[in-house]
């Protein structure tokens, strides 16, 4: 089966609205592919502006983890270029597992 090229590995696509399974209320959501296997098998990722990170932790572009409070995000800054097309999220932007204990 030929590999579909929207979702190839670092394509952003932008849902509006993206229509949860669980029945939570459809919301625009970017989707990340961050990896399509040949058996088409799609790893990837709906980023959140929801911001979970405790205020007492340092915010900067790019992973953060602290394995104290099993904390792991990859945090995208408002306006930093993350693709080769120049895109940028509009605003603060997380792939985040996030546990506090």
């Amino acid at each position: 089966m030929e590999q579909d090229s929207r979702f190839e590995k670092g394509t952003i696509v932008y849902f509006s609205p993206f229509i949860f399974d669980n029945g939570d209320k459809p919301k625009n959501k970017y989707f990340l592919v961050l990896h399509y296997s040949e058996h088409n098998v799609i790893l990837a990722s709906l980023p959140t502006s929801q911001d979970h990170v405790p205020e007492s932790i340092q915010k900067y572009h790019g992973c953060i983890n602290r394995a104290d409070i099993n904390l792991n995000c990859y945090l995208f800054e408002k306006g930093h270029v993350v693709c080769s097309n120049g895109f940028s999220f509009p605003v603060e932007t997380k792939n985040q597992s996030l546990n506090i204990l």
